[in-house]
C-alpha cells in the first residue's frame, strides 16, 4: 500500500526508475505500518498542505508582480476606467491614451469590450470613497481585475479537480499545474480579459458537473446561466463555450435550462447592451469589434474573407508559430498538449472511459477547435508583443483537467516525472518575463516582420530560434521588450 496510490506500471526497461519506485513503495509501506489508524488522515494533511502552500505562492506571486505601469493593451482598458472614474464618460480623449482606440462622432473610445472596464471603474470608485485617494493607482486596478479573479480561479479549479479526479497524486499535480505551471499566472499580474474569462469558464464547468452528477440544483442552474451569459461579453470569441455548454444543458434538461438558466444568462447580456447604448447611443449585443462596425456594418463572413485575402504569411506557418513556434501555446504550457491528446483518446476510445470524462473531452475539444480555427482565420498578429498565444488562455482550465485525467489513467513513474517536468517548464516561462506584454525574441520590433519568414528558414532555424525557447535561452529574465496590442 502507498500513500498516493501509484500503480505498479513502471516498465522494466527503466531499471533506475524501477529502483526509485521500489524505494518509494518501501517508504510508503513503512509509513502505513507505523501509523495504520492515521494513514488516511496523514495523506489528507499532506495533500492539503501542498495545495495551500502552492496557492499562497501563486497568490503572492501575482500580488508582488502586479504591473505598476501599463503597455498598449492594458492602457486601452485603463483609459476607459480613468475616464469613467474622473469624467463619467466612456470617451478616452483626455485619458492615458492607447493605440487600441477608434474615433466615433469626434471622440476617441477604447476598442475593448466595455463590461470589464466598467466593473473596474465601479470597484475603483468604492476604493476611492474608502481611502480618499484622488489619483489613479494602476496596481490597485490590476489587483481588482486580475488578482481577485485569480484567487477565485484557484478555488474553483481545485473544486473541479477534486470532483473529477480520484487519485490524490493526480489531484495535487494537476492543481499545481493550474496554479503555477501555465501562462495564466503571468497574465494575472496585469489588466486583461483572458484570465477573467478562464475563471468564469472554470466556474461554469464546475457548476455543470454538479448539475450533471448531483441532479437538480436550482442555484447551480442560476450560476451556470449567469456564467454562460457573462463569458461572451468578457471574451467574445468564447461565445463558443457558452453555445456548446448551452446545447448540452438543453439536451440534458431542457425545462430546467430554459426556466432556471436562461433568465440569468440574459442579465450580463442586457447589462452589456445597456452600457453600449450609454457609450455610443446604439443598441448591440455583439461587443466584439463593435467599434469597427459602427460606421460600416459588415458581416463576419465577409470580414473573415477580406482578412484572409490580406494575409501575407502562409496559414500553415502561422499555425506552427502559435502551437509549437515562438508563440506556441504547447511550448509555454506543455501540459496542454497532453490534455489535447487525452481528449482525442477519450473521444476515439469511448468504451473504456467514464461517461463524464468523455463529456468533458467533447466540450473541451469542441470549444478549443472552434476558437482556434476562428483565430487562425481572423488574425495574423499573434496577439501583439505578448508571451505565447494569449487568446487561448480561457482554454487552459479544461485542457489541464484533461491532462490530469491522462495522469490518473497512466499513473506510473514515467508519467509522473513527465508531468512534473512539464509543470516546471510552464512555471519557468512565468518567471522568465518581467511582463506578459514582452517577448524575448521581438525586442522592439514588429512581430509580423519576424514571423513572415521563408519556409526554408523556418525549417532550418525553427527548433532553435522559434521552438523550445527554454532550451536555447539562459535562465535569466530578458530585458523588458517593446509592448504592442
Amino acid at each position: 500500500m502507498n500513500v498516493f496510490g501509484i500503480a505498479n506500471k513502471t516498465s522494466t526497461s527503466f531499471p533506475m526508475l524501477q529502483k526509485i519506485y521500489s524505494a518509494c513503495r518501501m517508504l510508503n509501506i513503512h509509513f502505513i505500518t507505523l501509523h495504520p489508524p492515521y494513514a488516511a488522515l496523514c495523506k489528507k494533511i499532506v495533500v492539503y498542505t501542498i495545495i495551500v502552500i502552492v496557492s499562497l505562492y501563486s497568490c503572492f506571486y501575482v500580488w508582488t508582480n502586479s504591473e505598476k505601469s501599463y503597455s498598449t493593451n492594458p492602457a486601452s482598458r485603463l483609459s476607459t476606467i480613468e475616464s469613467l472614474v474622473n469624467r463619467r464618460t466612456f470617451a478616452i480623449d483626455h485619458s492615458i491614451g492607447s493605440d487600441d482606440s477608434f474615433l466615433y462622432k469626434g471622440k476617441t473610445y477604447s476598442t475593448k469590450p466595455i463590461l470589464l472596464p466598467t466593473i473596474g471603474a465601479i470597484f475603483y470608485v468604492m476604493y476611492q470613497s474608502i481611502t480618499g485617494t484622488t489619483e489613479l493607482e494602476i496596481r490597485t486596478i490590476n489587483l481588482f481585475l486580475a488578482w481577485v479573479p485569480h484567487i477565485i480561479f484557484l478555488v474553483f479549479f481545485f473544486l473541479l479537480c477534486r470532483k473529477v479526479l480520484q487519485s490524490q497524486l493526480a489531484l495535487v499535480l494537476t492543481y499545481i499545474g493550474g496554479a503555477v505551471g501555465n501562462i495564466m499566472l503571468l497574465y494575472a499580474t496585469g489588466n486583461q480579459r483572458h484570465t477573467v474569462a478562464a475563471t468564469i469558464i472554470t466556474i461554469a464547468l464546475y457548476l455543470f458537473l454538479r448539475i450533471y452528477e448531483d441532479k437538480e440544483r436550482t442555484y447551480s442552474w442560476w450560476g451556470l446561466g449567469f456564467c454562460l451569459g457573462l463569458v461572451p461579453v468578457i471574451d467574445p470569441p468564447y461565445l463558443a463555450f457558452s453555445a456548446v455548454l448551452s446545447f448540452i444543458s438543453l439536451y440534458y434538461s431542457p425545462r430546467s435550462f430554459l426556466l432556471k438558466a436562461v433568465p440569468f444568462a440574459l442579465i450580463p447580456i442586457a447589462v452589456n447592451t445597456f452600457l453600449l447604448w450609454l457609450a455610443f447611443g446604439k443598441i448591440s449585443v455583439a461587443p466584439y469589434n463593435f467599434a469597427q462596425s459602427i460606421e460600416t456594418p459588415q458581416s463576419l463572413i465577409s470580414k473573415l474573407l477580406n482578412k484572409y485575402k490580406s494575409f501575407n504569411e502562409p496559414r500553415y506557418l502561422y499555425i506552427f508559430n502559435i502551437t509549437f513556434g515562438s508563440y506556441g501555446i504547447f511550448i509555454t504550457t506543455p501540459l496542454l498538449l497532453f490534455g489535447f491528446l487525452e481528449g482525442l483518446n477519450l473521444i476515439f476510445t469511448p468504451k473504456t472511459a467514464p461517461h463524464v470524462f468523455r463529456l468533458i473531452a467533447y466540450i473541451s475539444l469542441a470549444v478549443f477547435s472552434i476558437v482556434f480555427i476562428f483565430y487562425v482565420l481572423y488574425t495574423a498578429d499573434y496577439g501583439g508583443m505578448a508571451v505565447s498565444l494569449r487568446w487561448l488562455i480561457p482554454c487552459i482550465p479544461f485542457l489541464l483537467l484533461l491532462a490530469g485525467m491522462w495522469l490518473e489513467r497512466s499513473l506510473n513513474i514515467v508519467a509522473i516525472i513527465t508531468f512534473i517536468v512539464c509543470i516546471y517548464f510552464g512555471a519557468y516561462h512565468n518567471h522568465s518575463y518581467k511582463s506578459a506584454w514582452s517577448h524575448a525574441y521581438f525586442q522592439g520590433g514588429d512581430p509580423l516582420i519576424y514571423a513572415a519568414r521563408s519556409k526554408v528558414e523556418i525549417i532550418h532555424n525553427g527548433f532553435k530560434k522559434y521552438s523550445w525557447p527554454f532550451l536555447y535561452r539562459p535562465f535569466s529574465r530578458p530585458k523588458r521588450g517593446c509592448c504592442n496590442n
